[in-house]
């Protein structure tokens, strides 16, 4: 039931931060060409890029080394020396945008007309960055009201400037570049407010010492950046930047499926990782969560996929309206890369995570680059998501290999039965039928399968055990409140 309640603290303040991010897409698309959203997306591309080797490794090693002890001081130094430690490269970074931001714009457009905008959105992303340890400590310390807060007036300081800059004042891409760097660096200050830290706790020796355990995941980082957002590199190839603003764009409305893991794995992380002191106990709860997971999630992307093309139609210009083509796909990969994490806590608990996440994402990149080229040679909107997406299955696949055959005898051994193996197999073929339905069908045709598909999901959830000791414990809390 925590684990629940976390959940939906942290849910309430992503729902409202997305939702107001949504709300802002009619009026952006309205202002902002294709091309220029195109612009936008290769942005954000580099600025991922380079945050994979400026991270460190450290959001996982924070973690790693937060957990190894239970005494108060040294998390605390964990955290505080973490935030520091990126606080550091990052300042050091933004001085390096401001210094080459020309040259920037020359190797990514081959033109100068996107200085401005280059130096501001890098900028943007550099202050972002500096805020996830702060992060860590909100989801460590199960903080979530905190956390939901800061989200919240974050949204609304960030996008409120990017409409205001864009929209009203339209001042374009430019616009959106300031906005940008204004929301991030009020984000950054709002968490600094809301999370102390103790800054007497920082440690030089412990940072050497997360730097060590956290470089070899740079790596890692890296595999997921090819994978997330590598595709725009060749849409822009084969289809140039405008369809790279279409992908950006359904991508962003495919959003709200990574609110909703996002949201549930921040509170599935400390509580999975909990078990580290306990592991007897883990095979069957964590086993029982991460069936029930699959199912009700599995849900959730068939409702996107269904819904996909209306909310294409009312978030977006009609310029834009193609975009449906990737949110359904887009749902798919929040949905397999929620699933991998909720795979890893075995993994955490024989202090494998650096080597095994990099071998198993390394297995993934290599067979999305082998089928990424030819999917978006044949269509590049459809082919990046769909990569993507069944980069996803792959991973999540590969680490359940590793997790019950290649480290059956090492490893806590979590519980899943044959139907929950089945269920993630079906629900994105599920998905995708429904897509095709859609084009070469109908729209309602592709309702009435969706809806078929999900009214069976839902008997599956109440069928399930862990449902069941739910609804017989609220049952018992409404007699004793009666």
């Amino acid at each position: 039931m925590k684990l629940i309640s976390n959940s939906m603290i942290y849910f309430s303040g992503s729902i409202i931060s997305k939702l107001l991010s949504l709300l802002s897409l009619p009026f952006l698309t309205a202002a902002l060409s294709p091309e220029e959203y195109g612009v936008v997306a290769m942005l954000i591309l580099v600025g991922a890029f380079v945050s994979s080797f400026l991270s460190l490794g450290l959001g996982t090693s924070i973690g790693e080394m937060y957990f190894s002890k239970q005494d108060f001081f040294h998390r605390s130094s964990v955290l505080t020396t973490g935030f520091l430690v990126i606080l550091g490269t990052h300042i050091v970074y933004c001085l390096l945008i401001w210094v080459v931001g020309e040259k920037i714009s020359e190797v990514v457009f081959h033109s100068k007309s996107y200085v401005y905008v280059s130096v501001m959105m890098l900028l943007g992303q550099a202050v972002q960055n500096m805020v996830f340890p702060l992060q860590l400590k909100v989801q460590f310390e199960e903080k979530f009201k905190i956390a939901a807060l800061a989200m919240v007036l974050s949204a609304i300081v960030s996008l409120g400037m990017i409409l205001f800059l864009v929209v009203v004042e339209e001042r374009g891409l430019n616009g959106y570049g300031e906005g940008m760097l204004i929301g991030a660096i009020a984000q950054l200050l709002i968490y600094l407010v809301l999370v102390r830290l103790d800054y007497s706790a920082k440690k030089m020796l412990m940072a050497v010492d997360l730097i060590k355990k956290g470089w070899p995941m740079i790596l890692s980082f890296l595999f997921l950046f090819v994978i997330q957002n590598g595709v725009r590199i060749p849409i822009e190839w084969y289809g140039g930047l405008a369809i790279v603003g279409l992908y950006q764009v359904g991508a962003s409305l495919a959003a709200p499926m990574g609110m909703v893991t996002t949201a549930f794995i921040n509170a599935w992380t400390p509580y999975a990782l909990g078990f580290s002191s306990r592991p007897d106990d883990a095979p069957e709860s964590l086993g029982a969560v991460t069936r029930l997971y699959i199912v009700i999630m599995g849900i959730i992307v068939i409702l996107i996929f269904v819904l996909a093309p209306f909310l294409a139609k009312i978030l977006t210009a009609e310029k834009y309206f193609e975009a449906y083509y990737v949110i359904g796909l887009g749902a798919l990969w929040h949905y397999f890369s929620s699933i991998f994490l909720m795979l890893l806590p075995p993994v955490y608990f024989a202090n494998e995570v650096a080597r095994t996440v990099v071998r198993v994402q390394a297995v993934t990149v290599v067979v999305f680059c082998a089928i990424c080229i030819p999917l978006i040679n044949v269509d590049p909107l459809m082919g990046a998501a769909g990569s993507v997406a069944l980069a996803g299955f792959v991973l999540v696949f590969s680490q359940l290999i590793w997790n019950k055959v290649l480290r059956a005898h090492q490893y806590v051994q979590i519980h899943y039965d044959i139907w929950s193996i089945v269920m993630l197999i079906l629900i994105p073929l599920g998905g995708i039928l429904v897509l095709f339905v859609d084009i070469f069908v109908g729209y309602i045709e592709s309702v009435l399968l969706g809806t078929a598909m999900i009214a069976l999901l839902v008997c599956v959830v109440f069928a399930s055990p862990l449902v069941s000791q739910l609804i017989k414990e609220l049952q018992l809390k409404i007699v004793r409140l009666k």
